[in-house]
C-alpha cells in the first residue's frame, strides 16, 4: 500500500520553480509540469494524473466550469496536464498538483508569472569618465592617477546579465565582436577602473538575460600621467630650486611646457607663481604676498615677465596640464 504523496513541480526552460514564486518569463518560454511518485516502504503505485489551472482557482471552478485556461488547457473543463505549454503576454497564476493511482494527492501549489513579448533587443552600454577629464573637441583625455572609467548598461526587457570590456583589444577580437564564443577574451565589468599612460582603446558591450549581445563599441582614450615642465629664469640665469642673486633690471620669466609622454599630451592649462607667500598659507585663507599686484593669493596666475625691487624674495611656482597633472 502506498502512503506517500506524489510530488509536483513546475519548470520553465528546464529550471524548477519554487511554489509561490513570481516568475518573469517571455511568451516563448516553455513551461512543464514535472512529477514523481516517491517509493515508500518499497511501494509506489505510480502517477495517475497531473492537474493544473491557469488564471482560475479550484474554488472558482466550483461555481464557473467554463472559465480560465490557455489554448484549451488548464481550464475548469480541462485541468489535465498533457504536455509543455507557453503563456501569452500579461500576468498569470498557475495552480497545480498531482495524484497517484491510489488517490494520494500532492501539496496544492501556486506560481505567479509576469510574461513579456520575446526580447530581441540587446542592452545599451555607455562609457563615462570620472575624475580629471578633458576633451579637445575630438579626443578624450584623462589622467592615469585620479581618473577612472565607468560603464553603465541598461536593458528595458529581460535585464542586463553581464557587461564586458577589453583594454587594447586585438584587431581580430574587434572584428569578431562580442558573442558567446568571445566573452572569455573580455573582462567582466565589476566597477570603475583606471588606465595606464598612453593611447588606450576600450572595447565594451553587454549581454542581456535572453542572450542578446550588444554590438561591440570601441573608443580611444588618451591617458596623460606626466606633468608640465617649468623653468624659472632671471635674465639668462636658470633658477632651479635654489637661491640666486639678481639685479633690479633682471627680467624674470617662467617658461612652461607640457610634455609628450607615451604619445600623449593633454596640453598646458595654467601656470602659477606666488611671491613671499606659500601655497599652504593661501589655502589656509591667508592674504597678502605678491609684488606689484602679481604673485599674491588672489592673483597667482603667471601672465608674463616681471622684475623685482631690492630685497629678498621667495618665489613658489608650478603648472598644471588639462587633466590636473602638476
Amino acid at each position: 500500500m502506498s502512503m506517500w504523496w506524489p510530488a509536483a513541480a513546475l519548470e520553465i526552460k528546464g529550471e524548477p520553480i519554487a511554489g509561490g514564486a513570481t516568475v518573469y518569463a517571455v511568451e516563448t518560454d516553455s513551461i512543464t509540469l514535472a512529477e514523481e511518485d516517491p517509493i515508500s516502504n518499497n511501494v509506489a503505485s505510480g502517477l495517475a494524473t497531473n492537474y493544473f489551472l491557469v488564471d482560475i482557482s479550484t474554488e472558482e471552478c466550483d461555481y464557473a466550469e467554463s472559465i480560465g485556461g490557455i489554448n484549451g488547457m488548464g481550464s475548469c473543463e480541462s485541468p489535465y496536464y498533457s504536455g509543455s505549454f507557453t503563456l501569452p503576454e500579461g500576468e498569470h497564476v498557475i495552480y497545480y498538483f498531482s495524484e497517484d493511482k491510489v488517490g494520494n494527492k500532492s501539496v496544492f501549489k501556486t506560481a505567479y508569472f509576469i510574461v513579456s513579448p520575446p526580447d530581441t533587443t540587446p542592452p545599451v552600454t555607455t562609457l563615462t569618465f570620472g575624475g580629471a577629464y578633458y576633451n579637445d573637441g575630438s579626443k578624450d583625455f584623462i589622467a592615469s592617477a585620479g581618473s577612472y572609467v565607468k560603464l553603465d548598461s541598461t536593458d528595458a526587457m529581460s535585464g542586463v546579465s553581464m557587461v564586458f570590456y577589453k583594454i587594447d583589444p586585438s584587431p581580430e577580437l574587434l572584428s569578431a565582436g562580442l558573442n558567446s564564443l568571445t566573452t572569455a577574451s573580455f573582462t567582466i565589468y565589476l566597477g570603475t577602473f583606471s588606465l595606464q599612460d598612453g593611447i588606450r582603446t576600450i572595447a565594451y558591450g553587454a549581454v542581456d538575460k535572453t542572450d542578446n549581445y550588444e554590438l561591440l563599441t570601441a573608443t580611444s582614450v588618451y591617458v596623460d600621467g606626466t606633468p608640465p615642465s617649468t623653468q624659472l629664469k632671471a635674465g639668462d640665469v636658470v633658477i632651479a630650486g635654489s637661491s640666486a642673486t639678481i639685479t633690479e633690471s633682471d627680467i624674470i620669466t617662467l617658461t612652461v611646457a607640457d610634455v609628450i609622454s607615451n604619445g600623449v599630451m593633454s596640453g598646458l592649462a595654467t601656470a602659477y607663481l606666488l611671491i613671499n607667500i606659500s601655497p599652504d598659507e593661501c589655502e589656509d585663507g591667508a592674504q597678502g604676498g605678491g609684488f606689484n599686484g602679481i604673485g599674491s593669493c588672489v592673483n597667482r596666475g603667471y601672465s608674463g615677465p616681471f622684475t623685482l625691487a631690492l630685497g629678498t624674495y621667495t618665489i613658489y611656482y608650478t603648472a598644471y596640464d588639462k587633466v590636473g597633472n602638476q
